[in-house]
């Protein structure tokens, strides 16, 4: 994996960040329901858009890079 943009650091929940074409940030109804509260849209919050969400900030952003080189096969949204 290379790293072709710096990793932002955790919102907090107080705005959405862009990494590498993904807006991400916080969904305090998500982490109620699932746990996974933090969550990146590609291209941007949309119905229709794919997305990932994790636990941790970390982890949401390592799932970014995934989806970025190929290497998740199967989809993760709904």
């Amino acid at each position: 994996m290379v790293d072709n943009e710096a990793k932002p650091p955790d919102p907090n929940g107080e705005a959405v960040v862009w990494y590498r074409g993904w807006e991400a940030g916080y969904e305090w109804q998500r982490e109620y329901y699932t746990g996974e509260g933090l969550t990146a849209y590609r291209g941007g919050c949309d119905l229709e858009a794919r997305y990932v969400s994790a636990a941790t900030w970390s982890g949401l952003l390592a799932l970014v890079d995934d989806e970025m080189e190929g290497e998740v096969t199967e989809p993760v949204t709904k």
